[in-house]
């Protein structure tokens, strides 16, 4: 409105200086005058409007990060509820699930890593009981260097299998690699208490030069 205002008084003053030259009317000055108003005040307008827009934007953006951070911590709370909840399969399922383990292991040997896990978690879909899918995930996500996600599924695949050295083993390299030594130690003395004799020997050389920082 101030500026309306302004260009109004502005437009009086040129009016009376300009669109009269010697006395006399000028039309055409006045019609150049008139459509200089008009482009000013739509300027304005739209200006006016854009800050509006931004600021909305802004809002937005933030109302967004907030739900994508609710989003996680459901998604979170999903995963811990599935782990502590799941229940044994049936008899289909499970059969199903272990073909689905058994295509995820011929996709790893096919270098084709996404499609392996895509095979994997819907072993665990079929049978969240079934351990060797979750380790076998793990690996996966290990490799790819999901290291946190890899944490969480070994941890699960020993929670329906403690006695799975090689579990224990892989539990033991992520923990290493991402400075958890004392855990790491464990799981690793773990893995060997379980190991076969032909294993013990990689497993005493894994404590060895994690216990003296090589």
């Amino acid at each position: 409105m101030k500026h309306i205002l302004l260009l109004t008084a502005l437009s009086v003053s040129w009016f009376a200086g300009g669109a009269w030259a010697d006395g006399e009317f000028d039309p055409q000055e006045a019609r150049k005058h008139l459509e200089m108003l008009k482009l000013e005040a739509r300027h304005h307008e739209l200006m006016s409007r854009r800050h509006q827009l931004e600021a909305r934007v802004s809002a937005l953006r933030a109302e967004m990060l907030e739900v994508e951070l609710a989003l996680h911590g459901v998604e979170q709370t999903r995963r811990k509820l599935g782990n502590v909840r799941a229940q044994p399969a049936g008899g289909k399922k499970r059969t199903a699930a272990r073909r689905e383990l058994v295509r995820g292991a011929a996709l790893e040997k096919q270098r084709d890593p996404h499609a392996a896990l895509a095979a994997y978690e819907k072993a665990i879909e079929l049978d969240p009981r079934l351990a060797e899918a979750w380790a076998r995930r793990g690996n996966l996500y290990r490799m790819i260097g999901k290291l946190e996600f890899a944490l969480k599924d070994y941890e699960q695949a020993l929670r329906l299998d403690p006695k799975s050295w090689t579990s224990w083993k892989a539990y033991g390299i992520v923990l290493a690699r991402t400075s958890q030594k004392p855990k790491a130690l464990d799981a690793l003395r773990r893995a060997r208490s379980l190991a076969p004799k032909s294993a013990k020997k990689r497993i005493d050389d894994m404590i060895v030069s994690l216990s003296y920082g090589r």
